[in-house]
């Protein structure tokens, strides 16, 4: 399985970053459900040919925002294994890093960390706002293991 099969057949030059999209505040739910299912369904196939993303975020997702179309992109850290660690990542990154990809887990990193990125660039888009903000790693890094996000209906009342 290539990269390109775990995505859409539009190449990444095509669409623009789900970051533009993102900046522009929330979307609606119906909205964040339909890239989510696009995404997820990429996931899937990458995880069933044993690979892992390792760096989904809004600037690896390109989308169509007028077809509500959205894939994977940035495949340059897809593994069959454990990504980097955590202190090769950049703050940027470990705003979307699972608990196990910050390297102060006793476990390896597998499929199930695309999946927890894959959720707080859901939140994201729900809310405007990542779950976990700072400009210190180490304190993303604790939020991600010890604390919990804000539910989205705390923050806006019509998710």
């Amino acid at each position: 399985m290539n990269a390109e099969d775990a995505s859409s057949d539009l190449p990444a030059a095509q669409g623009e970053p789900l970051s533009m999209l993102a900046a522009a505040g929330p979307l609606p739910v119906g909205r964040v459900l339909a890239l989510g299912i696009q995404l997820a369904a990429a996931l899937a196939a990458l995880h069933r040919g044993g690979r892992v993303h390792n760096g989904v975020r809004p600037e690896a997702v390109h989308c169509d925002p007028a077809a509500d179309r959205a894939w994977l992109i940035d495949l340059g850290d897809m593994s069959h294994g454990a990504p980097a660690s955590a202190a090769s990542m950049n703050v940027a990154r470990l705003v979307y890093a699972s608990p196990e990809q910050t390297g102060r887990m006793d476990r390896v990193p597998d499929h199930r960390s695309d999946l927890y990125a894959l959720g707080v660039v859901l939140y994201e888009l729900l809310v405007g706002a990542p779950p976990f903000r700072s400009e210190d790693a180490l304190e993303l890094i604790h939020a991600h293991i010890a604390r919990r996000p804000p539910a989205p209906i705390d923050i806006d009342a019509h998710v």
